[in-house]
């Protein structure tokens, strides 16, 4: 009986082996691409969305239309990027492509869908919307297919960002005097206001670790990149100089922060990358006639696990496969 159960537990020592390596080579194939970022280049006379990789190399175009194509967002597996268009006439609406350009699809059909915003465990998409039958702006999320549409909460203002994880969206709402950060849960409830100097702000990016969120601010002139905790305590100014400084977006690891610039080109807007203390810089994009903006950084790395993603990862079957031997 003994020789049994060990031969049983030698076969399933085998089989859980043959699958964790399989498993690492097909993580590793996948997470072998360079770190990538997504942006969108006015260099072809209107925008069109671009990838590069993160030292700013190997850039490539993903859509070719006569038309405006911008704000690019990665999917958390990087095999999808949500960008909006105005193809369609007299409207703005969220398309989804795959990574290499192929297979474009239309998520909504509003009258102006902008800022799409995917959820950390890709099961989401948040964006902003005006329906001219509700007559108010506001943000809303959607099943990453585009269905399920529903509306989070009246908001005259766009950018958004999640927490990592998926629990909370970061966003933007304009007062009287100027706009403001504040979170939220990710259902609409418990809304937050981080900043309070009534000073014009937007584009906030949620750090990987969830202890910061990045955003552009004219707060005392120029308009710079700053962080602030979730809990609006601790705000921190990043870059300090004359020129125009917007749209952070975090590295995966939360080492760097790419962000847009015009400080080298002339009033071009290019797309440079710091630490995420704001000491040292570096220009990604091309120095061309032309801008380079809205970065979206991705690197899918190695057997990603989201928090509270549906699907259950490779990692998560081979666990269960061990504990199922023990």
């Amino acid at each position: 009986m003994r020789l049994k159960q060990t031969n049983k537990r030698r076969t399933f020592t085998a089989m859980f082996m043959f699958l964790l390596s399989m498993a690492l080579l097909s993580a590793h194939a996948f997470a072998a691409r360079n770190p990538q970022i997504a942006f969108t280049t006015t260099r072809h006379g209107h925008g069109e969305i671009y990838v590069m990789d993160a030292d700013g190399g190997n850039q490539k175009r993903l859509t070719r239309n006569k038309v405006k194509d911008w704000g690019p967002t990665w999917s958390p597996d990087g095999r999808k990027i949500a960008f909006v268009t105005g193809r369609t006439p007299l409207k703005i609406q969220i398309y989804v492509m795959d990574s290499d350009g192929s297979n474009q699809e239309r998520l909504t059909d509003g009258w102006h869908d902008n800022w799409p915003s995917w959820s950390p465990d890709g099961q989401k998409i948040a964006y902003w919307s005006l329906v001219i039958a509700d007559k108010t702006p506001g943000i809303y999320v959607m099943d990453s297919d585009g269905s399920n549409r529903t509306k989070l909460k009246d908001n005259p203002v766009t950018t958004l960002s999640w927490s990592p994880d998926s629990q909370r969206i970061a966003f933007v709402s304009k007062l009287k005097e100027g706009t403001e950060i504040y979170a939220m849960n990710a259902d609409g409830t418990n809304v937050v206001r981080l900043t309070h100097d009534l000073a014009f702000k937007g584009l906030p990016s949620w750090s990987p670790d969830g202890q910061n969120i990045a955003f552009s601010g004219k707060i005392g002139g120029n308009m710079e990149i700053f962080v602030v905790s979730p809990d609006g305590e601790r705000l921190k100014k990043l870059t300090e100089n004359g020129a125009l400084d917007y749209y952070p977006s975090w590295s995966p690891d939360g080492q760097l922060i790419a962000f847009v610039s015009d400080r080298n080109a002339g009033f071009r807007d290019q797309i440079h990358v710091m630490t995420a203390d704001g000491e040292y810089l570096e220009q990604l994009s091309d120095l061309h006639l032309e801008n380079d903006v809205d970065p979206d950084w991705l690197n899918p790395g190695l057997l990603p696990v989201f928090p509270n993603a549906k699907q259950v990862t490779i990692w998560g079957r081979l666990k269960r496969l061990v504990s199922g031997l023990s």
